[in-house]
Protein backbone atom coordinates (compact mmCIF):
# COMPACT_ATOMS: atom_id res chain seq x y z
CA UNK A 1 0.00 0.00 0.00
CA UNK A 2 1.53 3.77 -0.74
CA UNK A 3 2.75 5.49 2.11
CA UNK A 4 -0.32 7.41 3.95
CA UNK A 5 1.08 11.12 2.85
CA UNK A 6 1.30 10.15 -0.86
CA UNK A 7 -1.93 8.35 -0.39
CA UNK A 8 -3.39 11.19 1.09
CA UNK A 9 -2.23 13.80 -1.84
CA UNK A 10 -3.45 11.38 -4.56
CA UNK A 11 -7.09 11.30 -3.08
CA UNK A 12 -6.70 15.18 -2.11
CA UNK A 13 -6.08 15.86 -5.81
CA UNK A 14 -8.76 14.17 -7.48
CA UNK A 15 -11.20 15.61 -4.55
CA UNK A 16 -10.01 18.36 -6.38
CA UNK A 17 -10.74 17.22 -9.90
CA UNK A 18 -14.35 16.00 -8.74
CA UNK A 19 -15.07 19.47 -7.50
CA UNK A 20 -14.29 20.75 -10.77
CA UNK A 21 -16.41 18.00 -12.76
CA UNK A 22 -13.14 17.10 -14.46
CA UNK A 23 -14.00 13.40 -14.40
CA UNK A 24 -11.20 12.45 -16.96
CA UNK A 25 -8.41 13.78 -14.69
CA UNK A 26 -10.02 12.99 -11.86
CA UNK A 27 -10.02 8.85 -13.22
CA UNK A 28 -6.27 8.89 -14.31
CA UNK A 29 -5.78 10.11 -10.92
CA UNK A 30 -7.43 7.60 -8.90
CA UNK A 31 -6.21 4.97 -11.07
CA UNK A 32 -2.54 5.55 -10.31
CA UNK A 33 -3.69 5.42 -6.65
CA UNK A 34 -5.17 2.43 -7.33
CA UNK A 35 -2.06 0.53 -8.92
CA UNK A 36 -0.31 1.44 -5.67
CA UNK A 37 -2.66 0.94 -3.08
CA UNK A 38 -4.82 -2.04 -5.44
CA UNK A 39 -6.36 -3.32 -1.95
CA UNK A 40 -7.76 0.35 -0.93
CA UNK A 41 -11.60 0.42 -0.65
CA UNK A 42 -11.97 4.00 -0.93
CA UNK A 43 -9.73 4.94 -3.56
CA UNK A 44 -11.68 1.79 -5.58
CA UNK A 45 -15.05 3.24 -4.35
CA UNK A 46 -14.49 6.63 -5.47
CA UNK A 47 -13.06 5.45 -9.01
CA UNK A 48 -15.74 3.49 -9.96
CA UNK A 49 -17.99 6.05 -9.02
CA UNK A 50 -15.83 8.51 -11.43
CA UNK A 51 -16.14 5.70 -14.20
CA UNK A 52 -19.99 5.76 -13.28
CA UNK A 53 -20.02 9.66 -13.66
CA UNK A 54 -18.11 9.23 -17.20
CA UNK A 55 -20.78 7.03 -18.53
CA UNK A 56 -18.58 3.42 -18.54
CA UNK A 57 -21.10 1.49 -16.00
CA UNK A 58 -18.81 -1.61 -17.16
CA UNK A 59 -15.72 -0.57 -16.11
CA UNK A 60 -17.33 0.60 -12.85
CA UNK A 61 -18.81 -2.84 -12.18
CA UNK A 62 -14.98 -4.45 -12.60
CA UNK A 63 -13.77 -1.88 -10.50
CA UNK A 64 -16.65 -2.10 -7.85
CA UNK A 65 -16.46 -5.72 -7.63
CA UNK A 66 -12.71 -5.93 -6.77
CA UNK A 67 -13.43 -3.92 -3.92
CA UNK A 68 -16.32 -5.68 -2.27
CA UNK A 69 -14.22 -8.66 -2.59
CA UNK A 70 -12.29 -6.54 -0.09
CA UNK A 71 -15.23 -5.47 1.81
CA UNK A 72 -18.52 -6.95 0.52
CA UNK A 73 -20.83 -5.37 4.03
CA UNK A 74 -19.93 -1.87 2.76
CA UNK A 75 -22.85 0.12 2.51
CA UNK A 76 -21.60 2.83 -0.17
CA UNK A 77 -20.28 0.23 -1.86
CA UNK A 78 -23.27 -1.67 -2.50
CA UNK A 79 -25.26 1.09 -3.06
CA UNK A 80 -22.64 2.29 -5.72
CA UNK A 81 -22.74 -0.61 -7.22
CA UNK A 82 -26.35 -1.12 -7.33
CA UNK A 83 -26.42 2.14 -9.07
CA UNK A 84 -24.34 1.00 -11.91
CA UNK A 85 -26.17 -2.05 -12.39
CA UNK A 86 -29.09 0.59 -12.97
CA UNK A 87 -26.94 2.36 -15.25
CA UNK A 88 -26.74 -0.80 -17.70
CA UNK A 89 -30.31 -1.28 -17.11
CA UNK A 90 -30.30 -4.47 -14.72
CA UNK A 91 -32.77 -2.68 -12.91
CA UNK A 92 -34.29 -6.25 -11.06
CA UNK A 93 -30.48 -6.73 -10.10
CA UNK A 94 -30.02 -3.71 -8.75
CA UNK A 95 -32.97 -3.57 -6.25
CA UNK A 96 -32.57 -7.31 -5.39
CA UNK A 97 -29.00 -6.52 -4.28
CA UNK A 98 -30.07 -3.47 -2.35
CA UNK A 99 -33.12 -5.25 -1.01
CA UNK A 100 -30.59 -7.90 0.95
CA UNK A 101 -28.21 -5.09 2.11
CA UNK A 102 -31.19 -3.37 3.68
CA UNK A 103 -32.61 -6.57 5.23
CA UNK A 104 -28.46 -6.80 6.80
CA UNK A 105 -28.39 -3.03 7.01
CA UNK A 106 -31.40 -1.86 8.17
CA UNK A 107 -30.26 1.42 9.90
CA UNK A 108 -28.30 2.52 6.83
CA UNK A 109 -29.69 5.53 5.10
CA UNK A 110 -26.70 5.22 2.54
CA UNK A 111 -28.86 2.09 1.22
CA UNK A 112 -31.84 3.48 1.18
CA UNK A 113 -30.84 6.56 -0.80
CA UNK A 114 -29.77 4.58 -3.45
CA UNK A 115 -32.99 2.42 -3.49
CA UNK A 116 -34.63 5.34 -4.16
CA UNK A 117 -32.89 7.14 -6.73
CA UNK A 118 -33.36 3.73 -8.27
CA UNK A 119 -37.38 3.07 -8.18
CA UNK A 120 -37.66 6.83 -9.00
CA UNK A 121 -35.99 6.32 -12.29
CA UNK A 122 -38.19 3.63 -13.13
CA UNK A 123 -41.48 5.76 -11.90
CA UNK A 124 -42.05 3.43 -8.34
CA UNK A 125 -42.76 6.61 -7.02
CA UNK A 126 -44.32 5.54 -3.52
CA UNK A 127 -41.61 2.85 -3.40
CA UNK A 128 -39.04 5.80 -3.61
CA UNK A 129 -41.09 8.11 -0.94
CA UNK A 130 -40.91 5.61 1.81
CA UNK A 131 -37.41 5.41 1.12
CA UNK A 132 -36.44 8.37 1.82
CA UNK A 133 -38.88 8.46 4.63
CA UNK A 134 -37.10 5.69 6.13
CA UNK A 135 -33.77 7.47 5.63
CA UNK A 136 -34.76 10.62 7.02
CA UNK A 137 -35.99 9.42 9.94
CA UNK A 138 -32.33 6.99 10.49
CA UNK A 139 -30.75 10.58 10.41
CA UNK A 140 -33.01 13.94 11.11
CA UNK A 141 -30.47 16.39 11.30
CA UNK A 142 -29.39 15.83 7.88
CA UNK A 143 -30.96 18.16 5.56
CA UNK A 144 -29.59 16.75 2.13
CA UNK A 145 -31.74 13.45 3.31
CA UNK A 146 -34.70 15.68 4.18
CA UNK A 147 -34.48 17.54 0.78
CA UNK A 148 -34.27 14.03 -0.97
CA UNK A 149 -37.72 13.45 1.23
CA UNK A 150 -39.12 16.68 -0.03
CA UNK A 151 -38.36 16.18 -3.68
CA UNK A 152 -39.63 12.46 -3.63
CA UNK A 153 -42.68 13.53 -1.79
CA UNK A 154 -43.64 16.26 -4.59
CA UNK A 155 -42.88 13.18 -7.14
CA UNK A 156 -45.31 10.98 -5.52
CA UNK A 157 -47.92 13.88 -6.05
CA UNK A 158 -50.47 12.99 -2.87
CA UNK A 159 -52.33 15.68 -2.00
CA UNK A 160 -52.62 17.31 0.17
CA UNK A 161 -48.81 17.72 0.44
CA UNK A 162 -47.41 18.28 3.35
CA UNK A 163 -46.04 21.57 4.31
CA UNK A 164 -43.72 20.71 7.39
CA UNK A 165 -40.40 19.18 5.63
CA UNK A 166 -39.91 21.66 3.05
CA UNK A 167 -40.89 24.56 5.62
CA UNK A 168 -37.90 23.46 7.95
CA UNK A 169 -35.27 22.78 5.18
CA UNK A 170 -36.64 26.77 4.39
CA UNK A 171 -36.37 28.10 7.62
CA UNK A 172 -32.55 26.45 8.19
CA UNK A 173 -31.26 27.10 4.65
CA UNK A 174 -33.49 30.50 4.09
CA UNK A 175 -30.72 32.03 1.28
CA UNK A 176 -31.27 28.55 -0.49
CA UNK A 177 -33.36 29.08 -3.93
CA UNK A 178 -34.60 25.37 -4.36
CA UNK A 179 -35.69 25.14 -1.99
CA UNK A 180 -38.08 27.68 -1.27
CA UNK A 181 -39.17 26.40 -4.86
CA UNK A 182 -39.96 22.92 -3.29
CA UNK A 183 -42.12 24.81 -0.89
CA UNK A 184 -43.49 26.83 -3.91
CA UNK A 185 -44.24 23.40 -5.48
CA UNK A 186 -46.27 21.63 -2.87
CA UNK A 187 -48.09 24.99 -2.45
CA UNK A 188 -49.49 24.74 -6.22
CA UNK A 189 -49.77 21.10 -6.45
CA UNK A 190 -52.37 21.83 -2.79
CA UNK A 191 -53.89 24.31 -5.06
CA UNK A 192 -52.52 27.22 -2.72
CA UNK A 193 -51.54 29.47 -5.73
CA UNK A 194 -51.18 32.88 -4.19
CA UNK A 195 -48.53 31.25 -1.73
CA UNK A 196 -46.93 29.23 -4.38
CA UNK A 197 -46.44 32.49 -6.54
CA UNK A 198 -44.66 33.94 -2.80
CA UNK A 199 -42.25 31.68 -2.77
CA UNK A 200 -41.53 30.76 -6.49
CA UNK A 201 -40.27 34.77 -6.89
CA UNK A 202 -38.29 34.22 -3.67
CA UNK A 203 -36.41 31.57 -5.56
CA UNK A 204 -35.94 33.80 -8.73
CA UNK A 205 -34.61 36.72 -5.75
CA UNK A 206 -32.25 34.35 -4.77
CA UNK A 207 -31.03 32.62 -7.87
CA UNK A 208 -32.56 34.04 -11.37
CA UNK A 209 -33.46 31.19 -13.64
CA UNK A 210 -34.10 28.35 -11.09
CA UNK A 211 -35.76 26.55 -13.51
CA UNK A 212 -37.64 24.74 -10.41
CA UNK A 213 -39.42 28.26 -10.02
CA UNK A 214 -39.84 29.00 -13.80
CA UNK A 215 -41.49 26.12 -14.43
CA UNK A 216 -43.64 26.63 -11.66
CA UNK A 217 -44.51 30.09 -11.88
CA UNK A 218 -45.34 28.85 -15.87
CA UNK A 219 -47.47 26.07 -14.44
CA UNK A 220 -49.85 28.49 -12.27
CA UNK A 221 -49.93 30.84 -15.10
CA UNK A 222 -50.92 27.70 -17.39
CA UNK A 223 -53.49 26.35 -14.59
CA UNK A 224 -55.08 30.04 -14.91
CA UNK A 225 -55.78 29.67 -18.33
CA UNK A 226 -53.07 32.07 -20.03
CA UNK A 227 -50.89 29.86 -21.34
CA UNK A 228 -49.72 32.50 -23.95
CA UNK A 229 -47.87 33.89 -20.99
CA UNK A 230 -46.34 30.41 -19.98
CA UNK A 231 -45.18 29.16 -22.78
CA UNK A 232 -42.87 33.03 -23.44
CA UNK A 233 -41.87 32.54 -19.91
CA UNK A 234 -40.36 29.04 -20.62
CA UNK A 235 -39.53 29.33 -24.28
CA UNK A 236 -36.10 30.95 -23.56
CA UNK A 237 -34.75 28.07 -21.36
CA UNK A 238 -36.15 25.25 -23.66
CA UNK A 239 -34.41 25.37 -26.96
CA UNK A 240 -31.21 23.94 -25.61
CA UNK A 241 -30.44 20.29 -25.21
CA UNK A 242 -29.81 20.75 -21.81
CA UNK A 243 -32.75 22.42 -20.77
CA UNK A 244 -33.74 20.76 -17.24
CA UNK A 245 -36.51 17.87 -17.56
CA UNK A 246 -39.29 19.75 -15.63
CA UNK A 247 -38.85 23.15 -17.80
CA UNK A 248 -39.12 20.66 -20.82
CA UNK A 249 -42.31 19.03 -19.47
CA UNK A 250 -44.05 22.03 -18.58
CA UNK A 251 -43.10 23.66 -22.25
CA UNK A 252 -44.55 20.74 -24.31
CA UNK A 253 -47.88 21.14 -21.90
CA UNK A 254 -47.84 24.70 -23.24
CA UNK A 255 -46.98 23.26 -27.08
CA UNK A 256 -49.78 21.04 -26.65
CA UNK A 257 -52.96 23.54 -25.51
CA UNK A 258 -51.66 26.00 -27.93
CA UNK A 259 -51.71 23.22 -30.57
CA UNK A 260 -47.95 23.52 -31.73
CA UNK A 261 -47.54 19.63 -32.52
CA UNK A 262 -44.58 19.99 -34.58
CA UNK A 263 -42.79 22.37 -32.57
CA UNK A 264 -43.14 20.10 -29.73
CA UNK A 265 -42.47 16.86 -31.20
CA UNK A 266 -39.09 18.40 -33.27
CA UNK A 267 -38.08 19.92 -29.75
CA UNK A 268 -38.74 16.69 -27.55
CA UNK A 269 -37.12 14.59 -30.22
CA UNK A 270 -33.70 16.43 -30.12
CA UNK A 271 -33.74 16.29 -25.93
CA UNK A 272 -33.98 12.97 -26.10
CA UNK A 273 -31.03 12.14 -28.53
CA UNK A 274 -28.80 14.60 -26.82
CA UNK A 275 -27.84 12.11 -23.90
CA UNK A 276 -29.02 9.33 -21.91
CA UNK A 277 -31.84 10.19 -20.06
CA UNK A 278 -33.67 8.26 -17.14
CA UNK A 279 -36.17 5.52 -17.97
CA UNK A 280 -38.79 8.08 -16.08
CA UNK A 281 -37.62 10.73 -18.10
CA UNK A 282 -37.69 9.22 -21.63
CA UNK A 283 -41.00 7.23 -20.93
CA UNK A 284 -42.54 10.81 -20.02
CA UNK A 285 -41.13 12.76 -23.26
CA UNK A 286 -42.02 10.07 -25.25
CA UNK A 287 -45.70 9.57 -24.44
CA UNK A 288 -45.81 13.04 -25.01
CA UNK A 289 -44.32 13.19 -28.13
CA UNK A 290 -46.94 10.17 -28.96
CA UNK A 291 -50.01 12.77 -27.91
CA UNK A 292 -48.92 15.63 -29.84
CA UNK A 293 -48.41 12.89 -33.02
CA UNK A 294 -52.07 11.70 -32.38
CA UNK A 295 -53.41 15.05 -32.08
CA UNK A 296 -51.59 16.00 -35.47
CA UNK A 297 -53.38 12.66 -36.67
CA UNK A 298 -50.25 10.61 -37.54
CA UNK A 299 -51.20 7.45 -35.86
CA UNK A 300 -48.10 5.70 -36.36
CA UNK A 301 -46.03 8.32 -35.17
CA UNK A 302 -47.80 8.11 -32.07
CA UNK A 303 -48.18 4.44 -31.38
CA UNK A 304 -44.44 3.91 -32.05
CA UNK A 305 -43.50 6.72 -29.94
CA UNK A 306 -45.96 5.25 -27.01
CA UNK A 307 -44.20 1.62 -27.62
CA UNK A 308 -40.71 3.37 -26.83
CA UNK A 309 -42.35 5.38 -23.50
CA UNK A 310 -43.26 1.69 -22.28
CA UNK A 311 -40.29 -0.41 -23.34
CA UNK A 312 -38.82 0.31 -19.75
CA UNK A 313 -42.17 -0.97 -17.97
CA UNK A 314 -43.30 -3.79 -20.52
CA UNK A 315 -42.25 -6.76 -18.13
CA UNK A 316 -42.73 -5.00 -14.87
CA UNK A 317 -46.36 -6.42 -14.39
CA UNK A 318 -47.53 -10.19 -13.18
CA UNK A 319 -50.63 -10.69 -14.93
CA UNK A 320 -50.79 -14.36 -13.21
CA UNK A 321 -50.90 -12.57 -9.71
CA UNK A 322 -53.47 -10.17 -10.14
CA UNK A 323 -55.43 -12.35 -11.56
CA UNK A 324 -54.82 -14.97 -8.45
CA UNK A 325 -55.41 -11.16 -6.22
CA UNK A 326 -58.59 -10.55 -8.12
CA UNK A 327 -59.98 -14.17 -7.63
CA UNK A 328 -59.33 -14.10 -4.03
CA UNK A 329 -61.38 -10.83 -3.21
CA UNK A 330 -64.02 -12.12 -5.16
CA UNK A 331 -63.97 -15.34 -3.24
CA UNK A 332 -63.35 -13.07 0.09
CA UNK A 333 -65.91 -11.01 -0.30
CA UNK A 334 -68.62 -13.64 -1.73
CA UNK A 335 -72.49 -12.73 -1.66
CA UNK A 336 -72.61 -15.18 1.74
CA UNK A 337 -69.77 -13.06 3.34
CA UNK A 338 -71.29 -9.81 2.32
CA UNK A 339 -74.30 -10.46 3.44
CA UNK A 340 -73.43 -11.95 7.35
CA UNK A 341 -70.37 -10.46 8.12
CA UNK A 342 -70.25 -7.81 10.53
CA UNK A 343 -70.21 -3.53 9.43
CA UNK A 344 -68.94 -0.87 11.06
CA UNK A 345 -70.87 1.07 13.03
CA UNK A 346 -69.67 4.76 11.10
CA UNK A 347 -72.27 5.45 8.87
CA UNK A 348 -70.79 8.96 8.03
CA UNK A 349 -72.52 9.64 4.75
CA UNK A 350 -69.98 12.11 3.45
CA UNK A 351 -67.70 9.90 1.48
CA UNK A 352 -68.05 9.64 -1.89
CA UNK A 353 -65.75 7.00 -3.84
CA UNK A 354 -64.87 7.95 -7.57
CA UNK A 355 -63.52 4.85 -9.66
CA UNK A 356 -63.02 2.74 -12.36
CA UNK A 357 -60.53 1.89 -14.79
CA UNK A 358 -57.89 4.15 -15.06
CA UNK A 359 -58.92 7.13 -18.07
CA UNK A 360 -61.97 6.46 -17.90
CA UNK A 361 -63.52 9.91 -16.84
CA UNK A 362 -63.12 9.90 -13.08
CA UNK A 363 -60.71 12.89 -13.32
CA UNK A 364 -63.43 14.51 -14.94
CA UNK A 365 -66.52 14.12 -12.64
CA UNK A 366 -64.07 14.93 -9.80
CA UNK A 367 -63.48 18.34 -11.46
CA UNK A 368 -66.98 18.51 -11.99
CA UNK A 369 -68.61 17.77 -9.11
CA UNK A 370 -65.52 19.55 -7.16
CA UNK A 371 -67.28 23.17 -8.49
CA UNK A 372 -70.39 22.55 -6.37
CA UNK A 373 -70.37 24.75 -3.02
CA UNK A 374 -71.18 21.52 -0.94
CA UNK A 375 -68.46 19.04 -2.44
CA UNK A 376 -64.65 18.99 -0.96
CA UNK A 377 -62.80 17.10 -3.67
CA UNK A 378 -60.10 15.21 -1.82
CA UNK A 379 -58.00 13.62 -4.59
CA UNK A 380 -56.72 10.40 -4.89
CA UNK A 381 -56.77 8.83 -1.82
CA UNK A 382 -53.64 6.25 -0.18
CA UNK A 383 -55.75 5.31 2.96
CA UNK A 384 -58.27 2.61 1.96
CA UNK A 385 -54.92 0.91 0.29
CA UNK A 386 -53.10 1.38 3.33
CA UNK A 387 -55.97 0.06 5.58
CA UNK A 388 -56.24 -3.15 3.38
CA UNK A 389 -52.48 -3.60 3.83
CA UNK A 390 -52.56 -3.03 7.50
CA UNK A 391 -55.73 -5.50 7.59
CA UNK A 392 -53.55 -8.86 8.48
CA UNK A 393 -52.15 -7.27 11.71
CA UNK A 394 -55.54 -5.37 12.77
CA UNK A 395 -57.09 -8.79 12.93
CA UNK A 396 -54.54 -10.53 14.86
CA UNK A 397 -55.25 -13.14 11.82
CA UNK A 398 -52.46 -15.49 9.89
CA UNK A 399 -53.34 -14.31 6.71
CA UNK A 400 -52.87 -11.70 3.98
CA UNK A 401 -55.52 -9.38 3.05
CA UNK A 402 -58.59 -9.92 1.90
CA UNK A 403 -58.78 -13.50 3.19
CA UNK A 404 -58.31 -11.71 6.80
CA UNK A 405 -61.59 -10.11 6.22
CA UNK A 406 -63.00 -13.14 7.36
CA UNK A 407 -61.77 -12.10 11.32
CA UNK A 408 -62.58 -8.84 10.90
CA UNK A 409 -64.86 -7.44 14.37
CA UNK A 410 -66.93 -4.05 14.58
CA UNK A 411 -63.95 -2.91 17.09
CA UNK A 412 -61.83 -3.19 13.95
CA UNK A 413 -63.95 -2.14 11.47
CA UNK A 414 -64.69 1.12 13.67
CA UNK A 415 -61.21 1.91 14.62
CA UNK A 416 -60.43 1.55 10.32
CA UNK A 417 -63.43 3.83 9.49
CA UNK A 418 -62.13 6.46 12.07
CA UNK A 419 -58.13 6.11 10.60
CA UNK A 420 -59.84 6.81 6.65
CA UNK A 421 -62.33 9.62 8.07
CA UNK A 422 -59.69 11.35 9.74
CA UNK A 423 -57.49 11.83 6.75
CA UNK A 424 -60.39 11.91 3.87
CA UNK A 425 -61.78 14.79 6.37
CA UNK A 426 -58.73 17.03 6.77
CA UNK A 427 -59.18 20.31 5.53
CA UNK A 428 -62.82 19.74 4.28
CA UNK A 429 -64.98 22.43 6.32
CA UNK A 430 -68.34 21.22 6.57
CA UNK A 431 -68.75 20.48 3.12
CA UNK A 432 -71.49 17.43 2.80
CA UNK A 433 -69.75 15.61 -0.05
CA UNK A 434 -66.16 14.42 0.28
CA UNK A 435 -64.90 12.43 -2.95
CA UNK A 436 -61.66 9.78 -2.80
CA UNK A 437 -61.01 9.42 -6.90
CA UNK A 438 -58.58 6.91 -6.47
CA UNK A 439 -59.64 4.89 -9.46
CA UNK A 440 -58.03 1.55 -7.83
CA UNK A 441 -60.46 1.23 -5.43
CA UNK A 442 -62.24 -0.34 -7.39
CA UNK A 443 -60.88 -3.68 -5.69
CA UNK A 444 -62.05 -2.45 -2.11
CA UNK A 445 -65.67 -1.96 -2.75
CA UNK A 446 -66.38 -4.90 -0.99
CA UNK A 447 -63.78 -3.22 1.98
CA UNK A 448 -65.77 0.19 1.83
CA UNK A 449 -69.09 -1.61 2.35
CA UNK A 450 -67.60 -3.05 5.87
CA UNK A 451 -66.15 0.17 6.94
CA UNK A 452 -68.11 2.74 5.61
CA UNK A 453 -71.64 1.53 5.10
CA UNK A 454 -72.96 5.09 4.80
CA UNK A 455 -70.28 5.93 1.86
CA UNK A 456 -71.51 5.98 -2.05
CA UNK A 457 -69.76 4.87 -5.01
CA UNK A 458 -69.90 6.64 -8.92
CA UNK A 459 -68.27 4.20 -11.09
CA UNK A 460 -67.38 5.71 -14.04
CA UNK A 461 -67.43 3.28 -17.10
CA UNK A 462 -66.00 3.92 -21.01
CA UNK A 463 -65.55 2.37 -23.98
CA UNK A 464 -63.08 -0.63 -23.05
CA UNK A 465 -60.73 -0.37 -26.03
CA UNK A 466 -60.76 3.57 -25.93
CA UNK A 467 -59.99 3.30 -22.24
CA UNK A 468 -57.02 0.49 -23.10
CA UNK A 469 -55.33 2.91 -25.76
CA UNK A 470 -55.90 6.21 -23.19
CA UNK A 471 -53.50 4.04 -20.96
CA UNK A 472 -51.14 2.64 -23.10
CA UNK A 473 -50.63 6.20 -24.78
CA UNK A 474 -50.07 7.99 -20.99
CA UNK A 475 -47.04 7.48 -18.82
CA UNK A 476 -48.45 5.68 -15.78
CA UNK A 477 -45.62 4.67 -13.25
CA UNK A 478 -44.29 1.70 -12.86
CA UNK A 479 -46.56 0.29 -9.87
CA UNK A 480 -49.77 0.33 -13.08
CA UNK A 481 -47.14 -1.20 -15.33
CA UNK A 482 -50.10 -3.20 -16.75
CA UNK A 483 -50.46 -0.26 -19.02
CA UNK A 484 -47.05 -0.70 -20.74
CA UNK A 485 -48.11 -4.00 -22.03
CA UNK A 486 -50.98 -4.69 -24.31
CA UNK A 487 -51.19 -8.18 -23.60
CA UNK A 488 -51.16 -7.10 -20.26
CA UNK A 489 -53.55 -4.49 -20.55
CA UNK A 490 -56.33 -7.12 -21.78
CA UNK A 491 -55.52 -9.05 -19.06
CA UNK A 492 -55.98 -6.28 -16.20
CA UNK A 493 -59.27 -5.03 -17.95
CA UNK A 494 -60.82 -8.30 -18.10
CA UNK A 495 -59.99 -8.96 -14.56
CA UNK A 496 -61.64 -5.29 -13.73
CA UNK A 497 -64.97 -6.08 -15.95
CA UNK A 498 -64.79 -9.51 -13.94
CA UNK A 499 -64.71 -8.13 -10.31
CA UNK A 500 -67.14 -5.20 -11.51
CA UNK A 501 -69.63 -7.48 -12.31
CA UNK A 502 -69.35 -9.66 -8.92
CA UNK A 503 -69.71 -6.63 -7.05
CA UNK A 504 -73.25 -5.70 -8.74
CA UNK A 505 -74.50 -9.07 -7.34
CA UNK A 506 -73.82 -8.33 -3.98
CA UNK A 507 -74.62 -5.77 -0.98
CA UNK A 508 -72.51 -3.24 -1.04
CA UNK A 509 -72.76 0.56 -0.47
CA UNK A 510 -75.50 2.37 -3.02
CA UNK A 511 -73.26 2.63 -6.31
CA UNK A 512 -73.67 4.67 -8.89
CA UNK A 513 -73.34 3.99 -13.10
CA UNK A 514 -71.92 7.08 -15.16
CA UNK A 515 -70.84 6.32 -19.07
CA UNK A 516 -68.63 8.66 -20.08
CA UNK A 517 -69.74 8.51 -23.87
CA UNK A 518 -73.23 10.25 -21.99
CA UNK A 519 -71.76 12.04 -19.84
CA UNK A 520 -69.65 13.68 -22.98
CA UNK A 521 -72.66 14.30 -25.35
CA UNK A 522 -75.30 15.27 -22.69
CA UNK A 523 -73.54 16.73 -19.82
CA UNK A 524 -76.56 18.38 -18.16
CA UNK A 525 -78.53 15.52 -18.08
CA UNK A 526 -75.44 13.36 -16.76
CA UNK A 527 -74.48 15.74 -13.98
CA UNK A 528 -77.88 16.53 -13.00
CA UNK A 529 -78.23 12.42 -12.57
CA UNK A 530 -74.96 12.48 -10.63
CA UNK A 531 -76.10 15.41 -8.09
CA UNK A 532 -79.49 13.40 -7.80
CA UNK A 533 -77.69 10.62 -6.02
CA UNK A 534 -75.54 12.62 -4.15
CA UNK A 535 -78.54 14.83 -2.33
CA UNK A 536 -77.07 18.16 -3.99
CA UNK A 537 -79.51 20.46 -5.53
CA UNK A 538 -78.31 21.62 -8.89
CA UNK A 539 -75.49 24.13 -9.60
CA UNK A 540 -74.86 25.78 -12.58
CA UNK A 541 -71.06 25.80 -11.19
CA UNK A 542 -70.84 22.52 -12.27
CA UNK A 543 -70.55 22.89 -15.58
CA UNK A 544 -68.00 25.50 -15.60
CA UNK A 545 -65.91 22.81 -14.44
CA UNK A 546 -63.01 24.01 -17.09
CA UNK A 547 -62.40 27.35 -15.28
CA UNK A 548 -61.44 25.82 -12.03
CA UNK A 549 -58.29 26.68 -11.14
CA UNK A 550 -58.09 23.89 -8.57
CA UNK A 551 -55.08 21.38 -9.73
CA UNK A 552 -56.03 17.71 -10.91
CA UNK A 553 -53.20 15.79 -9.74
CA UNK A 554 -53.44 13.17 -13.04
CA UNK A 555 -52.79 12.59 -16.47
CA UNK A 556 -56.26 14.41 -16.93
CA UNK A 557 -55.46 17.75 -15.90
CA UNK A 558 -55.15 19.21 -19.33
CA UNK A 559 -58.46 17.49 -20.15
CA UNK A 560 -60.34 19.00 -17.45
CA UNK A 561 -59.40 22.56 -18.38
CA UNK A 562 -61.80 22.42 -21.70
CA UNK A 563 -64.92 22.43 -22.05
CA UNK A 564 -66.64 19.15 -22.62
CA UNK A 565 -65.82 17.43 -26.20
CA UNK A 566 -66.76 14.45 -27.67
CA UNK A 567 -63.42 13.77 -30.19
CA UNK A 568 -61.97 11.01 -27.92
CA UNK A 569 -64.83 8.61 -28.16
CA UNK A 570 -64.38 5.89 -30.30
CA UNK A 571 -60.69 7.53 -30.89
CA UNK A 572 -58.88 3.91 -30.74
CA UNK A 573 -60.65 3.27 -34.25
CA UNK A 574 -58.18 4.59 -35.93
CA UNK A 575 -55.58 2.61 -34.23
CA UNK A 576 -58.12 -1.08 -34.92
CA UNK A 577 -54.57 -2.63 -36.29
CA UNK A 578 -52.01 -1.85 -33.53
CA UNK A 579 -54.72 -3.02 -30.60
CA UNK A 580 -55.39 -6.59 -31.97
CA UNK A 581 -53.84 -7.81 -28.95
CA UNK A 582 -56.00 -6.63 -26.81
CA UNK A 583 -59.21 -6.97 -28.64
CA UNK A 584 -58.27 -10.48 -28.57
CA UNK A 585 -58.28 -10.61 -24.99
CA UNK A 586 -61.18 -8.49 -24.50
CA UNK A 587 -63.60 -10.45 -26.34
CA UNK A 588 -67.64 -9.29 -26.63
CA UNK A 589 -66.78 -6.05 -24.56
CA UNK A 590 -64.76 -4.72 -27.60
CA UNK A 591 -67.38 -4.02 -30.34
CA UNK A 592 -66.72 -5.68 -33.70
CA UNK A 593 -67.40 -2.68 -35.94
CA UNK A 594 -64.42 -0.17 -36.10
CA UNK A 595 -66.34 2.15 -36.60
CA UNK A 596 -68.55 1.63 -34.05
Amino acid sequence: MAAGPQRNQLLAKATQHLQLQQWEKAERVLRKAARQSPRDVEILQRLGGVQRRMGQPRKAIETLDRALLLAADNPVLVAEYAEAQMDLGRTGEALDRLGRSIDTNPSEPALRVARSRIRMGIGDLHGACEDCQTASDLKPDDLDLLARLVDATIARAYVPMPTGPAERLVALQPFNARNHARLGTIHRLNSNLDDATGCYERSLELQPGNSDAVSGMAEILESRGDTEAAASLLTPHVHSTNAPFQILTAWMRCQMRLEHWDEAVRTARAWLHASPRTPRQSAVINHRIGSACDRAGRAGEAFDAWTRGNAPYSNAWNPDEHTRLTDSIIESFSADVMGRRPRSDRADPRPVFIMGMFRSGTTLLEQIISMHPDVHAAGERAEMLEIAGGLRSATGSDQDYPICIHESTVEVLDAAADEYLAGLCDGAGDAAVITDKLPLNFLNIGLISMILPGSRIIHCNRDPLDTCLSCYGNSFSSRMSFTANLEHLGRAYTDYARIMDHWRTVDIVPMHELDYESLARNPEHEIGRVLEFLGLPWNDACMEFHRSTRIAQTLSQDQVRQPMYTRSIGRSRAYWSQMEPVRRLLGDLVPSDPGH
